[in-house]
């Protein structure tokens, strides 16, 4: 196959979804591979092609959620992007696996037979390492180990992750870019006005809970201090009763991702407790504003942080060590040279020049590649 553009077909299957959060890593994706894909496919549900770009060459729906039971619904979503996969066979080189289709187990093994060359991004944490319903999350994590150790190739967002993948043909690239003009700084961390911010899903998975109980005793004891939570979700009501009623902590719920640029300004330290993370783009878009980012050594973050450098780690998700760190992170007195350093980090790897580099070298890799 010659490297040129018109040679390559290229597929991108994601489960259904609504959420303009879910939704703006799927749009990212396509803004990378369309200069080099003909046609690009996406194979979808939940949103239209308009709603996610106007460069996709087809849009295929792939169906939506039918019955509310977890394991039926995956099953059939898995079913019927097969049916739709078999139908642009003739046209495609290559299928990535991405937002939600981490678990896509029988279209990567019916790719395998036609053949076509596949590649599943692990795109967040595995699902067994997520809380939730035990049974539930175990057989979607079958069904995700299964698709990974059947695809052609895998990808993560770091080198740490590398190992955390049952695919011996592993590569490293980010596909979900930032655009640092608008995430830039335009204060200085002594000019915030806001000493701590969350802003994430309100999920077990992010700690929430426990962030709030440590934000309550912080106020309890710093009477100054500014706390700001932004992000809504099933755990919202819990964290209202825990903070609800406390004047130094601001609850926003969802605010407009073209805003949230300015709520990194505003802040001086971005705590993440979570349990388990990808690549958060949270602590990308907090980095490249100037806001120190203070997470937990779990998932891709354990790339970004290196303690008093790059940011802070947090030694556990448990409100004493959010409440110890802070307090800890606080008086720390190279908080500029950390600035610089997360800035300079975050502009050097996460470019759209940087990640369609990466895959576009990666998909004429993978599809002049034998299989294993």
């Amino acid at each position: 196959m010659n490297d040129e553009h018109e040679d390559l077909g290229v597929g991108i299957v994601t489960s259904p979804t609504t959420y303009d959060a879910q939704l703006e890593p799927i749009k990212r994706f396509i803004h990378i591979l369309q200069p080099i894909s003909n046609p690009l496919v996406l194979f979808g549900g939940g949103y239209t092609d308009e709603s996610v770009s106007s460069k996709i060459s087809k849009f295929e729906q792939t169906g939506s959620y039918i019955s509310g039971v977890g394991i039926i619904d995956n099953i059939y979503l898995q079913l019927f992007a097969c049916i739709k996969i078999f139908l642009h066979r003739k046209e495609i080189n290559v299928i990535y696996f991405q937002k939600g289709a981490m678990s896509y187990f029988i279209p990567v093994v019916m790719c395998r037979l036609l053949p076509l060359k596949t590649s599943v991004i692990k795109v967040g944490a595995f699902s067994n390492e997520r809380p939730g319903a035990k049974y539930l999350s175990n057989f979607v994590y079958y069904l995700e180990y299964l698709a990974f150790r059947f695809s052609d190739h895998a990808i993560v967002f770091s080198d740490s992750e590398r190992r955390t993948v049952p695919n011996n043909n592993t590569y490293v690239a980010f596909s979900n870019y930032r655009d640092f003009d608008q995430f830039d700084i335009h204060n200085g961390i002594e000019d915030r006005q806001v000493d701590i911010g969350f802003v994430g899903g309100f999920t077990k998975v992010k700690s929430v809970v426990e962030f709030s109980i440590a934000a309550k005793e912080l106020a309890k004891t710093n009477p100054n201090i500014r706390i700001k939570m932004v992000g809504n979700g099933p755990l919202y009501n819990e964290v209202c009763k825990i903070v609800g009623d406390i004047p130094q902590i601001e609850l926003t719920g969802w605010i407009n991702h073209n805003d949230i640029s300015d709520v990194f300004n505003d802040v001086k330290f971005i705590f993440m407790p979570s349990h388990a993370e990808g690549l958060p783009t949270t602590a990308i878009e907090a980095m490249g504003c100037g806001a120190i980012v203070v997470g937990t050594n779990v998932g891709s973050l354990s790339d970004l942080l290196d303690d008093g450098i790059i940011g802070f780690e947090l030694p556990d998700n448990q409100p004493n060590s959010i409440y110890n760190t802070y307090n800890r992170v606080s008086t720390h007195e190279g908080l500029q040279s950390i600035v610089q350093n997360q800035r300079e980090l975050v502009t050097r790897r996460y470019t759209l020049e940087e990640a369609r580099a990466e895959f576009k070298k990666l998909s004429y890799k993978l599809a002049q590649a034998d299989s294993h």
